[in-house]
């Protein structure tokens, strides 16, 4: 058995780098000033947007790639000018790959540093 009174409890908190205890109100603030945003994040989630909307831009364009998909009803109709996203079809592909490796790194990432914070 223990000779220490009941009423005594144990007492657990953070301490500084000299070993003295740091008070809640102290670890909340630096809690609160630590969830700013990642700038690296917010760009790596720009690019992939830009990816997914460049990989939707080129599969609209690629229908204008081929003249006998727009005027097959029309063969006697003039040539039609090309949309400029219609340039953009041969790379249909690489928007796609993009758009998934950045989407899929973004959420990695948020993951990882949600995890360290928590």
């Amino acid at each position: 058995m223990s000779s220490e009174p009941a009423s005594e409890q144990i007492r657990i908190s953070e301490v500084d780098e000299h070993g003295t205890a740091v008070e809640a109100a102290e670890l909340e603030a630096e809690l609160s000033a630590g969830n700013r945003v990642n700038p690296w994040l917010v760009a790596l989630w720009v690019l992939g947007a830009a990816s997914v909307g460049l990989f939707v831009l080129a599969l609209l364009g690629a229908a204008f790639s081929y003249p006998a998909s727009y005027s097959a009803d029309y063969p006697n109709a003039p040539y039609l000018e090309r949309p400029w996203y219609a340039a953009l079809a041969p790379f249909s592909w690489m928007f796609l790959i993009m758009a998934f490796l950045t989407v899929l790194c973004s959420l990695i990432l948020h993951a990882v540093f949600w995890d360290r914070r928590r």
